[in-house]
């Protein structure tokens, strides 16, 4: 039988991640760190890993992991 928690967990990871984790590059390779301590820091298993999270509250989150931000020098294409 399976357990319907971990069945959540397979299906919702990492799409369902909050906070930095749903703008982060590494997130399909990270899937949110620990879910238990995340869990366990905030009562929510779709909590973004802590140390990110505040890292970007500090403002010491690396623009370049960012989905969306290109490194300096680098003009963004919008493909149609």
């Amino acid at each position: 039988m399976e357990n319907q928690v971990l069945q959540e967990l397979r299906e919702g990871l990492p799409s369902r991640l909050g906070g930095i984790c749903t703008r982060c590059l590494m997130r399909h390779q990270c899937l949110g760190s620990c879910i238990a301590q995340n869990y366990y820091e905030a009562g929510n298993l779709w909590a973004p890993f802590w140390f990110c999270q505040q890292a970007d509250e500090a403002g010491l989150f690396p623009e370049s992991r960012l989905a969306g931000v290109m490194p300096e020098g680098n003009a963004k294409i919008n493909v149609q």
